[in-house]
């Protein structure tokens, strides 16, 4: 049946430990680019004013040079690309680290709202089998994952109790049909809890039926 499938099946809700880090690409690569662009406007803002500035004071270097120290060209030449690497390397650089930043933070983000977004398509699929959600301790949202985690032990332990009570119920050996119906009730609701549906029906009908022999008897 479907129910004994989800619970049979059952994934891994903690997301820790997971080499994954894109686990929603619209969402993360929104942050990331406009993390990228908030730093890198400023930055090459910066960077071209300054080697807008140093070219033109080489430039006046490199006149002087020539006219009074023509040794000079060959260090000055050697400093201005230099610093022409220097501006490149850290621009990628900031780059990348900016971009490795952002997926680390849209991860952290991302992370609990996705095994809480997982957790819930299973729950909703009738798997009430699922331990409790756990995520890293590193990560937000750990508030909403325990108020989460309490509401979904409170709706297992009320599963628990209705089929508790359901088990409970005496019906006449009599009656086949309120008792085929009683065990395929109860055979589902076990099987959601991934509970073993004889634990609540042999010994239940038994007594049940020892009862009823012993009363007509």
């Amino acid at each position: 049946m479907w129910w004994k499938q989800s619970s049979s099946n059952k994934p891994r809700y903690d997301i820790r430990g997971k080499n994954r880090y894109i686990l929603d690409s619209k969402f993360q690569w929104r942050h990331i680019t406009a993390l990228l662009l908030a730093v890198h406007i400023p930055l090459l803002l910066v960077l071209s004013i300054s080697y807008y500035f140093i070219s033109q004071n080489y430039d006046a270097f490199m006149e002087i040079a020539y006219r009074y120290s023509p040794e000079l060209i060959v260090h000055l030449n050697r400093e201005k690309y230099f610093i022409t690497y220097l501006f490149i390397i850290s621009g990628i650089g900031v780059g990348l680290y900016t971009f490795l930043l952002g997926l680390q933070m849209t991860y952290r983000l991302i992370g609990p709202v996705y095994a809480l977004k997982r957790h819930i398509n299973n729950l909703i699929r009738g798997d009430w089998s699922q331990p409790p959600l756990k995520v890293r301790k590193n990560d937000d949202y750990h508030d909403l994952i325990d108020i989460y985690n309490y509401f979904y032990s409170s709706l297992r332990r009320q599963s628990e109790w209705e089929l508790e009570q359901i088990s409970r119920c005496q019906i006449s050996a009599y009656a086949l049909e309120s008792r085929e119906r009683k065990r395929a009730l109860v055979e589902y609701k076990a099987s959601q809890l991934s509970l073993e549906p004889q634990d609540f029906l042999k010994e239940k009908e038994d007594i049940h039926i020892v009862k009823e022999k012993t009363t007509a008897s």
